[in-house]
């Protein structure tokens, strides 16, 4: 029988989405979509964030979103074990007993009338009054010093974090718990949702230099508070943050679409990688041949940034187009679509490329690396 994680990769395949598109369109982390291809249902923190997520990404591939999610709290209740007394049957009370049967009703329906509705009411506020008692009664501050590269931290409204990157202070203030979850620092508000992670530009050189990535938050209780990740990256080398330009939105005047080898320009020409009938989404594995920064964007939206060594390997899913920046282009071993081999430069060389669909002469669709300019 085909599982509801099986079926939504299906679904997923069929429209032709990979996983980082339908992350990009729906603001669900990876990690989560993932989690309910996969059935994999303890990555979540709760059973709400499994139906909310559930219901979001089945709306999103145009399924029967009340259908699912019907099927998956049968799934539940049917992994759930019976009680053992409801699978014994119980012998009939002898005639005898019927008298002490019914006082024994009249003190259980006392007790039930009485008692338990104040028990109850006492167990239910336990939560809340933790929750209470673990929020700080005035804002911390928390700090991510220059010698760290990540902090993980639970944060409540007035909570501050400060940021040390390249001898500058970056302080960003916990705003609000909710829906959207708000931080608040230079240069404005930034909202996130549980499973969000946003890349920083800190001081402006159009060059990522961290990673935020809000890991937990109840959106009903302010009081849990949100834990936060922030992660430094590592700082590209002076080489490929000249030729990065195109990262942004603006793009640095005078720079060639050129690398350097020794000092030396080296031409990029526009390469051809395949040819089809139309253009289709496309998938890059690389593997690297030895040490390298590597960077890219994939469609304008999702951006990635990290040191490699040799042996090490990346795959890059795309529905149009990539930018890619390497700052030793001989590291880089490309396979388009697990088929076609295709290399980029040669050692030593800063390289910076868009691989996008376009068209020759002929009017066939081409896949072709042009120079990034």
């Amino acid at each position: 029988m085909e599982s509801i994680g099986q079926f939504l990769r299906l679904a997923r395949e069929e429209r032709g989405l990979s996983i980082d598109q339908v992350s990009r369109d729906t603001n669900i982390s990876r990690h989560f979509i993932v989690g309910l291809e996969e059935d994999k249902h303890e990555v979540f923190p709760a059973e709400p964030y499994v139906i909310g997520f559930l219901r979001n990404y089945s709306e999103h591939l145009g399924l029967d979103t009340e259908d699912l999610i019907t099927k998956y709290r049968t799934v539940k209740i049917q992994e759930q074990p019976a009680p053992m007394e409801e699978l014994i049957r119980k012998p009939s009370p002898w005639p005898t007993r019927i008298v002490w049967g019914v006082v024994g009703l009249a003190l259980v329906g006392a007790v039930l009338v009485f008692v338990v509705p104040a028990a109850f009411d006492f167990v239910v506020g336990l939560p809340k009054a933790f929750a209470s008692a673990a929020v700080p009664k005035a804002p911390r501050k928390f700090s991510l010093a220059p010698d760290k590269s990540q902090l993980t931290q639970r944060m409540y409204t007035g909570d501050t974090v400060a940021l040390q990157d390249d001898g500058q202070s970056f302080t960003f203030t916990l705003k609000s718990i909710g829906e959207d979850t708000v931080l608040s620092g230079a240069p404005g508000d930034y909202k996130l949702r549980l499973g969000d992670e946003l890349f920083l530009d800190l001081n402006g050189d159009n060059i990522n230099d961290m990673r935020l990535f809000l890991k937990d938050v109840a959106p009903g209780d302010a009081n849990r508070g949100a834990e936060f990740a922030f992660e430094r990256l590592a700082a590209p080398s002076a080489a490929l943050a000249a030729t990065s330009a195109g990262l942004g939105d603006e793009v640095k005047p005078g720079l060639a679409a050129a690398g350097t080898v020794s000092g030396i320009t080296v031409e990029q020409k526009p390469l051809v990688i395949l040819t089809d009938v139309t253009p289709k989404p496309f998938t890059i594995d690389v593997t690297f041949r030895g040490y390298a920064l590597f960077r890219y964007v994939t469609d304008d939206n999702l951006r990635e940034e990290a040191y490699f060594h040799k042996g090490d390997t990346i795959r890059i899913d795309a529905s149009r187009k990539v930018k890619i920046w390497a700052s030793n282009a001989g590291a880089f071993a490309g396979k388009v679509n697990a088929n076609t081999d295709f290399e980029i430069g040669r050692s030593g060389e800063v390289v910076a490329r868009t691989i996008e669909w376009g068209k020759d002469e002929t009017g066939k669709s081409i896949l072709v690396a042009n120079p990034l300019n």
